[in-house]
């Protein structure tokens, strides 16, 4: 049916083919499994170096300051 569409000159009739093949698949052929990706927004100063893992907990010991660069972004 895609390919049909594919060489379907007639943009309606296109539309009109790719709407039956969605609806075949995603009605009739495919089973859905939702994804849920955890996301954390967050805000670190620009003076703070961190870590940023990916699977593994936050390490909050190898986080470290540049007490230089705070003091010039506090005005010090």
């Amino acid at each position: 049916m895609t390919l049909e569409a594919q060489k379907e000159q007639s943009p309606a009739r296109r539309a009109e083919l790719y709407a039956q093949a969605e609806e075949i698949l995603a009605a009739k052929e495919v089973a859905y499994a939702p994804i849920y990706h955890y996301t954390v927004p967050l805000l670190t100063k620009p003076w703070l170096e961190r870590t940023y893992p990916l699977i593994a907990p936050v390490s909050f010991d190898s986080w470290h300051i540049d007490w230089d660069m705070k003091g010039e972004a506090l005005g010090q």
